[in-house]
């Protein structure tokens, strides 16, 4: 009897450490996925000289904030439609300052609504005010192939403003405007 006991606790042993093995695995193939940027916040304004501002979630979690000078060039991508890594990289390299962290399980949770968010329907565009530039809540759906970032707009307000109808646009909005504040 004791054998049998013996024996149980031993397959026991054996299967927990490949259960938690193969856990393990699957987190660290996730956290190794080779999309680096997956939300963005962006204030510009061109009225009284060019500011451009905001903040960017990258796949680990942390949330990095960038602010361009007056003595900065103006972020002039080749196309608004798609941008290569590099072109993003430029983007947020300007005073750029880690200004918060989030924790992987709600990066994981964030990050299943972007593909939610993309079958939104888009509101009408209304214009809004003069001079008070544009604040963009934005998600990034990144194609491997190709290695560019299609930039997907959850929402958009300051001159003029749209959003997208989705529920999952409306959260990830709402969650995105906790994080971090713009002058």
């Amino acid at each position: 009897m004791n054998y049998n006991l013996t024996l149980l606790y031993k397959a026991f042993v054996c299967l927990s450490f490949f259960s938690l093995s193969s856990c393990s695995l699957n987190d660290s193939e996730d956290k190794t996925d080779t999309q680096d940027y997956f939300f963005e916040v962006e204030h510009v304004n061109h009225a009284w000289g060019y500011q451009h501002n905001g903040f960017y979630i990258n796949k680990t979690g942390d949330v990095y904030c960038y602010n361009y000078t007056e003595q900065d060039e103006p972020w002039n991508p080749e196309s608004r439609d798609h941008f290569s890594a590099e072109e993003l990289k430029d983007k947020y390299s300007h005073s750029n300052s880690l200004c918060d962290k989030i924790d992987w399980i709600t990066l994981k949770q964030k990050r299943r609504m972007i593909s939610l968010a993309l079958e939104g329907n888009y509101s009408d565009t209304t214009s809004e005010g003069a001079d008070m530039g544009t604040l963009a809540y934005i998600c990034y759906r990144y194609n491997s192939d190709s290695d560019l970032y299609t930039p997907i707009i959850l929402e958009v307000n300051g001159d003029y403003a749209f959003k997208n109808e989705s529920e999952a646009a409306e959260n990830l909005v709402s969650w995105l405007g906790t994080l971090c504040q713009f002058d």
